[in-house]
This record gives C-alpha cells, sequence and structure tokens, in this order.
C-alpha cells in the first residue's frame, strides 16, 4: 500500500473584515500532499498513450474557521469587558471563500471549495475552464466539496454565572448559541468544530466530435495507483467512447461490466477537529434579586386546565422587578408581569392547552430588575390528573351469561358487577375531577336458557311436574313443560305422582319426587318416569252384605284389583277381587240375596 507523508500546520489569528468587524480565526492546512488523483484519457487513436493519466498531482488546502462575538446584538472583541445582564452570542458561520486549495496536473478548479453536506458533488458547473485538451474531445473540472462540522459551544473554566440556551447546530449558517450573563467573573468559551471530511471530484464536459454532447460527475477522485488499466482499444462497448463508458460504469453502477476499469479507492481529505477560544470578563455593580418564591406549591390539578401561579422576589438594590415565566422549559421567557415594586407579588396563568397529558410537570419563572440583572430560575412543580368522566361501555350491548369483565366502561373505572332480576347492573366511576354514573346506570341484559321437563307414563300411569321455587315462567305440568331460567341458576322440580311409582333422569341431584338441577349454564332437558304401583285384590264393601239385587258391575264389589268370576247360587253371591299390576295377590268375596215374600191368606 502506499503510505502518504502529510504536513500539516496549525494557527489561530484575528482578521478584520469590511466595516471593521472583528472575528478570531484558525487555519489548517495540510501543506503539500504528494499524492496523484487520476482520470482516463482516450485521444481515439491520436495519442501515444491511452490510459490513467495524472489528473491532480502536488495539491495542498487551507481551510480557515471563524467565529465572531456579541454583545446586546453588536461585535466584541477576544477580551473584552461585559456586564451582568448582557446578552452574549457566539456565531461561527462558514462560506465557500474558507477553503482555499491548489496543485498542479492537467486540470484545477478555481482556488476555492465548496460546503456540502456529505462532501457530495456540487450541483452546479461555478467553476471556469482552466485547461482544455488539444489532445482530448472532453474538458475536465476538479472540484472539492468538504462536509460541514458540527459545531459545539463549552463554557468550561467560566466563573461568571451564564444562562445559555443550549444550541449546538450542525448548518452552512448556524444561528450559534445565546447566554445571559447572571453574575460576574470570566466567560471562557470555546466553540468547538468537530473533525469532518473531504472529497474530490472529476467532472467531464464532452465537446463536439464524439457522439452525444452530455454533463456529468463522477465518483470522488481516486488515486492513480489503484486504477487498473483497460484492455487495449478502450471502448469496450460497441460505438461506445470512454466518457460514455465512465458515465454507464458511475452512473449506474455496474463496475462488473467495466472489466476491472474502476477500482473501489477512493481519495478522503480528513479534517480534524479546531477549537477557538474567547476570554471575556464580566463585571457587575448591581445585586441581582432573589430566586422567587412560588406559590402554591406543591400543586396539583387536572390537564387542559389554566392555573393561576404567584411569583415574589425581592431585589437587594430595591429596583423594580419583574417576574418571567417559561412554561415549556426551553430557557427562554414565554410570558412576563410588568415592573413592580421589589417584594410584590405577582400572578400568571399557564394557557389550558399547555399541559394535555396527566403527569408530573415543570416550568420556570425567575425575577429581572431594571438594571438587566437576572435572578436564577425557579423551577416549581406540578403533578396534574387527566379529567375522566365515567361512561358505559360496549358491554351494555352484548346479552352475557357470566358476570361480564370486559367492556364495561369507555371512560373511568367500572363497579362490581350484580344481578338485578333478568339483568346485569353497574356503574362507571370517573377520576380527576370527572362525573360518574350511577351505580345501576349500565345494564345489559342476563343471558337466558330454557329448562324443559318431559313427562314419560307408563299404563294407567298419572301425575303431575311442578317448580317448587315458582317464578312468572315455572314448570306446572301438564298445561307447561318449560321454563326461562337465567345464567348460573338452580331450579328444583318436584313430581306428584297418582297410584304410581317415579324415576327422573338429566338431573343434577334427586332427593325423593325431586330433581334438583344446579348451574344452568346451556338448555337443559330432565325427563320424569310415571310407572304404575302394583295392586293386590281387596274385597270392597259389598262383601258380607246383603242385596236383593248385586251383578258384576255393581259398585263396591271391590276396594282394589279386579272384579272377576261374579255369580249368584242359591241366596249367594260370589265373586273374586283379582290383583292388578302384577300383584299376585286375590280376595274371595260373598254377598246374600234377600227374597220378598207376598204372603196371600187363604180360606181353609
Amino acid at each position: 500500500m502506499k503510505k502518504f507523508l502529510m504536513i500539516v500546520s496549525l494557527s489561530i489569528c484575528f482578521f478584520v473584515s469590511s466595516g471593521d468587524v472583528e472575528a478570531k480565526s484558525v487555519v489548517w492546512s495540510t501543506g503539500n500532499i504528494g499524492d496523484n488523483l487520476a482520470y482516463y484519457a482516450d485521444c481515439g487513436g491520436a495519442c501515444s498513450t491511452i490510459g490513467w493519466v495524472n489528473g491532480l498531482t502536488n495539491f495542498n488546502v487551507n481551510i480557515t474557521r471563524q467565529a465572531y462575538a456579541y454583545r446586546n446584538g453588536g461585535y466584541i472583541s477576544d477580551g473584552s469587558s461585559i456586564a451582568v445582564g448582557d446578552t452574549i452570542s457566539f456565531v461561527a458561520p462558514v462560506y465557500d471563500t474558507d477553503i482555499f486549495w491548489n496543485g498542479t496536473g492537467r486540470s484545477v478548479d478555481t482556488p476555492y471549495g465548496h460546503w456540502l453536506a456529505g462532501a457530495v458533488a456540487p450541483n452546479s458547473v461555478d467553476y471556469a475552464s482552466d485547461f482544455v485538451s488539444t489532445r482530448d474531445s472532453y474538458n475536465i473540472y476538479i472540484p472539492l466539496s468538504i462536509s460541514p462540522s458540527a459545531i459545539a459551544y463549552a463554557h468550561t473554566g467560566s466563573t461568571a454565572g451564564l444562562d445559555c440556551d443550549g444550541d449546538n447546530i450542525v448548518d452552512i449558517n448556524p444561528v450559534g448559541q445565546s447566554c445571559i450573563v447572571m453574575s460576574g467573573g470570566r466567560v471562557e468559551t470555546q466553540v468547538n468544530y468537530a473533525s469532518t471530511y473531504g472529497k474530490f471530484y472529476y467532472h467531464y464536459t464532452e465537446t463536439a466530435g464524439y457522439n452525444n454532447a452530455y454533463l456529468y460527475f463522477n465518483r470522488v477522485a481516486m488515486r492513480k495507483s489503484n486504477m487498473v488499466a483497460p484492455p487495449a482499444g478502450a471502448s469496450f462497448l460497441t460505438g461506445t467512447s470512454f466518457p460514455e463508458l465512465m458515465q454507464y460504469c458511475l452512473v449506474t453502477g455496474n463496475f462488473a461490466s467495466c472489466n476491472g476499469l474502476i477500482s473501489d479507492s477512493d481519495y478522503t481529505l480528513s479534517v480534524p477537529a479546531q477549537t477557538i477560544p474567547f476570554t471575556l470578563t464580566a463585571v457587575s455593580n448591581n445585586n441581582l434579586p432573589t430566586t422567587p418564591t412560588v406559590t402554591p406549591q406543591p400543586f396539583t390539578g387536572n390537564t387542559n386546565t389554566a392555573y393561576s401561579f404567584t411569583f415574589t422576589a425581592t431585589d437587594p438594590d430595591n429596583d423594580q422587578i419583574s417576574y418571567e415565566v417559561d412554561w415549556n422549559n426551553d430557557s427562554l421567557p414565554d410570558t412576563s408581569t410588568p415592573y413592580g415594586a421589589s417584594g410584590t407579588s405577582q400572578s400568571l396563568s399557564n394557557i389550558s392547552t399547555q399541559w394535555t397529558i396527566a403527569g408530573v410537570y415543570s416550568f420556570k419563572v425567575r425575577a429581572k430588575d431594571t438594571q438587566g440583572g437576572y435572578s436564577a430560575w425557579a423551577t416549581p412543580s406540578i403533578t396534574l390528573s387527566e379529567v375522566i368522566n365515567g361512561t358505559c361501555g360496549v358491554a351494555t350491548l352484548v346479552p352475557s351469561g357470566p358476570t361480564p369483565t370486559v367492556g364495561l366502561c369507555t371512560t373511568g373505572t367500572n363497579t362490581i358487577v350484580s344481578q338485578l332480576d333478568t339483568n346485569w347492573v353497574w356503574g362507571c366511576n370517573g377520576s380527576g375531577g370527572g362525573t360518574s354514573t350511577l351505580p345501576t346506570a349500565c345494564t345489559t341484559p342476563v343471558e337466558t336458557y330454557t329448562l324443559s321437563a318431559t313427562k314419560n307414563f307408563g299404563p294407567a300411569a298419572a301425575g303431575t311436574i311442578t317448580d317448587i321455587t315458582p317464578t312468572g315462567t315455572s314448570i306446572n305440568c301438564g298445561t307447561q313443560c318449560t321454563e326461562i331460567v337465567s345464567y348460573n341458576a338452580t331450579r328444583t322440580l318436584r313430581a306428584n305422582p297418582t297410584s304410581s311409582s317415579i324415576s327422573w333422569s338429566g338431573c343434577t341431584s334427586v332427593s325423593g319426587d325431586d330433581c334438583t338441577v344446579s348451574n344452568i349454564t346451556s338448555d337443559q332437558t330432565v325427563t320424569a318416569t310415571f310407572t304404575r304401583l302394583p295392586e293386590p285384590g281387596v274385597c270392597g264393601p259389598s262383601d258380607g252384605a246383603s242385596f236383593s239385587t248385586l251383578n258384576a258391575g255393581s259398585s263396591g264389589l271391590c276396594t282394589s284389583g279386579a272384579v272377576g268370576s261374579f255369580s249368584l247360587s242359591g241366596t249367594t253371591y260370589s265373586w273374586n277381587c283379582n290383583g292388578m299390576m302384577g300383584s299376585p295377590v286375590n280376595d274371595s268375596c260373598f254377598a246374600t240375596q234377600t227374597r220378598d215374600y207376598n204372603w196371600r191368606e187363604v180360606s181353609p
């Protein structure tokens, strides 16, 4: 790798420009850089050599940095005396004429460079044609671009009190930094330029004699020692001149098609960090006001609201004082009060839209006397809550089985959700001074389900089903065998069989003739099966009685069972009471027939 020796010189000086405006400056110089930046010459067969040609050699660069100091808007020299209460400013402008360079070679630029962010190529042709080759069909210009440095302002070593706006910026014409002198002492300020870099460029202008006329900038200039010579002929693409080929390679970035024409080694000029110091002396014949007290403190309130704050300070010299308030903490007063007597309290209010989000905020306030002296900033704190009114949420639109938990309140916090009849009810509490709803203002129907009871009767069986805790829709079979129940309800149904036995299915639990269905969360069906009980044969009240007339269809023959084998033999009725529904018990029954004789007297 080729090594280069760079000679750098640095000097600080004063100069006086037009109008006797005095600036302080520092000059950085590279000395002579023994390097060779190349371009390609294609003479169309008219020159003895085709290839990379020395474009710029033995070049050097000088960069001047300058800074100005102002007091209350007017220029001052380094070492000047200033007063407490003065506003001092430091500005570090940059101009293209601050970049001076020269060198030798086939073509050069004007002696000035360009301040361009990123050290990009200039986008306008603002330099002269210093060299036109009699053998080449195009002109070559070589501009130099320097990327502007970041500029910072430091006051390390200052014994005077300063209140500065803190601007550290990168710009072609920076606005600088301003400070208010708060107390006497020494002001030691440094204008610090960060390190940066620069790049040389080649600019080709094709003249008559080639296929087309065009203008373009190539990549940054590259060292000749890194260039790769193309194959013989120079025109790689049929009908393409070398400048056109350069445009194709450099603009499109398609280096793979250029057969190693260009390596990727740029030349970059490194510019070191630099500093311009200022020393000023602040003189005070004025005693500064005291730091204001602020009331109310501590302070709590609501967002989007204007509040009045009262400030009180005194001036040792009994000067009148004004209060300046910085509501947004950018160290610049936003509002101020008229001047009033020392020790007199005055008030100012923030605008209602100053603080829109809940949180802890602060602002700054200071006192200023009529001699231009400032107190230190007081930094009162305020804690703000957002004003929230309680409003019902989207859960009011959706019937719910389980207790609703989502979407209860659009704003605010919900109360406990409870069930009232067939509805879930709750309220929404506001905060930060906002309103709250009633505890039952938000309501949504409790999701309901159908409880059905089915009766299954065996032969000659009978019975009814009822809800033992009746509601308006309770089961009472036979007129209604369904009822509507709410989520998680429990119901107990009772069967009332007639000469029957009962069995249940679909119940959570069964106790005797009762069926309980618990925690209903879906439609439910239960079935009661009624079965006729076995009935033994038992003689009825006719058994043993006397009847003039009795037959098988007469009443009172059997208390239970079925009448069978009824007969009359002489004066005796007999019959059986046979068991039913599977009963093996039969009973034999008897009754006596009575006769009415009609006696008639006859003569002997």
